[in-house]
C-alpha cells in the first residue's frame, strides 16, 4: 500500500511539473530591448535627479534618521518636483 502510495504521489508530481512547464512555455516573451533600454534610462534620469536634489549617499544615510525633518523634506520636494518634470517631458516625446 506504502509503495503505491509514493507512486502515485510521484505520478502527481511529475503531472504537475509538465503543466507547469507547458504554462511557461506559453507565457509572453519577455520584454524587448527597446523596452528594457527605456527603463535603463529612466533609472539612470531618476539617479540623476536624485543627486541633483542633494542626495548622495552620505547625506542620504544621514538625513534618513529624520525624513520629517526639514532638511530631508525639502530635498525631498525637490526630488519629487525633477521627477514630475522628467516623467512629463518623456510623456510628451
Amino acid at each position: 500500500m506504502k509503495t503505491s502510495f509514493t507512486t502515485f504521489a510521484a505520478i502527481i508530481g511529475l503531472m504537475a511539473s509538465g503543466a507547469f512547464g507547458v504554462a511557461r512555455a506559453q507565457a509572453p516573451a519577455s520584454p524587448s530591448h527597446q523596452q528594457s533600454a527605456s527603463v535603463g534610462e529612466q533609472v539612470k534620469s531618476d539617479l540623476i535627479d536624485w543627486e541633483k536634489a542633494g542626495f548622495d549617499q552620505h547625506t542620504y544615510d544621514v538625513l534618513s534618521y529624520d525624513v520629517f525633518g526639514d532638511a530631508y523634506q525639502k530635498r525631498y520636494a525637490k526630488y519629487k518636483k525633477l521627477r514630475k518634470l522628467h516623467t512629463h517631458q518623456s510623456t510628451q516625446n
